[in-house]
């Protein structure tokens, strides 16, 4: 068990808003009795800012021997950043993230690879080590909202721990040329100016994966899958449905 595996409450935590660069988002944290935390607060776009954020001060070699974390948000839908900071590669105005697509009306329990994790700095991606290089050397976790994702927010944190990956949490390796199958077939009707039919493809082929046990339950990839059909079901136009959905297959085969 890693020497951080506890309730996220039991961490010291501390707010980093867009104020410190002149934005205007503000946040606010609040432990509960049941050890889980409730983050809250409104992102501004204000002034060139538009986000907000929070890390913990985990001990350092907590994650060594693990592949990734495991968290439980309940966040309302809103794409909420893991982020993970290594004490040997220091990053001006950022660190290393991962992008979780929250669920609307329920929890959100993921397992979030450390190959998933891109490293960032002043919101733009940067050449250096990968995370998974030396996760031993890991001494701070948190959690952004960004994206221009403006307006009032409410995340509960309900499990935040480095963990080795979980039965549950595992892809199949039919998942890639099943996917890549259904872009061979969407895009040709995509282009010839079928988006339905596309959209189709793509969503028959997220939707039997998922009922197919291809990916596990809680895998980010599933997650992204989830989220991709509940945005392409709720999308305007055929052609924003196909691109929700075509968003969430370039993820996936990205190692989401």
């Amino acid at each position: 068990m890693p020497a951080c595996a506890s309730p996220p409450g039991a961490w010291t935590w501390s707010r980093v808003n867009d104020t410190v660069m002149g934005g205007r988002s503000e946040s606010a944290l609040a432990r509960r009795e049941d050890g889980t935390l409730l983050w809250e607060g409104t992102v501004s776009l204000a002034n060139g800012g538009g986000f907000a954020s929070v890390r913990s001060d985990a001990a350092a070699g907590c994650a060594a021997g693990c592949d990734g974390v495991v968290v439980v948000l309940e966040a309302g839908g809103r794409e909420v950043e893991v982020s993970a900071q290594r004490r040997d590669f220091p990053v001006r105005a950022g660190a290393y993230y991962a992008s979780v697509p929250t669920s609307a009306h329920a929890d959100t329990a993921v397992f979030v690879p450390w190959t998933a994790f891109q490293l960032r700095s002043f919101g733009r991606p940067v050449a250096g080590p990968a995370l998974g290089d030396a996760v031993g050397e890991i001494d701070s976790f948190g959690l952004l909202i960004a994206k221009k994702q403006a307006g009032p927010f409410a995340v509960k944190i309900k499990a935040f721990s480095p963990a080795q990956q979980p039965e549950d949490a595992r892809v199949a390796s039919s998942v890639q040329p099943a996917l890549e199958e259904a872009i061979r077939r969407g895009v040709p009707q995509f282009n010839a100016g079928d988006a339905a039919g596309c959209a189709a493809v793509y969503r028959d082929a997220l939707a039997g994966l998922l009922a197919g046990g291809a990916f596990g339950k809680r895998a980010l990839a599933a997650q992204v899958a989830r989220v991709g059909i509940e945005a392409a079901g709720g999308a305007s136009a055929p052609a924003d449905s196909a691109w929700a959905l075509r968003r969430a297959i370039d993820r996936v085969l990205a190692g989401a």
